[in-house]
């Protein structure tokens, strides 16, 4: 499982950039729900999200 997670996020080119964002906007607002902290962390919010699996 870990193999095929590392796999996977190898595979998007930026995901570490996003990754980044998402930690940074979780601990700016640790009580905001996703869609007002998560999602607005990345450039295109939800979509992008769903495209970059």
């Amino acid at each position: 499982m870990t193999e095929q997670l590392v796999n996977a996020f190898k595979k998007v080119s930026g995901k570490e950039n996003i990754l980044f964002k998402l930690a940074e906007a979780s601990i700016r607002e640790p009580e905001g729900t996703v869609r007002e902290v998560v999602y607005p962390a990345v450039s295109g919010g939800e979509q992008t999200l769903r495209e970059r699996r």
